[in-house]
């Protein structure tokens, strides 16, 4: 968390918010794919069906 707070921050200011997103996105991407590697954590979404599609 560390690594990517010095390396996310000072160019976070600068993107649009887009962007900003995006670089959250790849920091949750790299969490779930470290805890697989390092923890051997998995998941899985169940119950998705019993939601409407499209806004509510």
């Amino acid at each position: 968390m560390l690594l990517i707070g010095v390396l996310f921050l000072p160019i976070a200011p600068f993107l649009p918010l887009a962007g900003r997103y995006r670089l959250l996105n790849l920091y949750n991407y790299f969490l779930v794919v470290w805890f697989r590697i390092a923890c051997g954590v998995r998941y899985d979404i169940q119950g998705r069906e019993i939601f409407r599609q499209g806004p509510a």
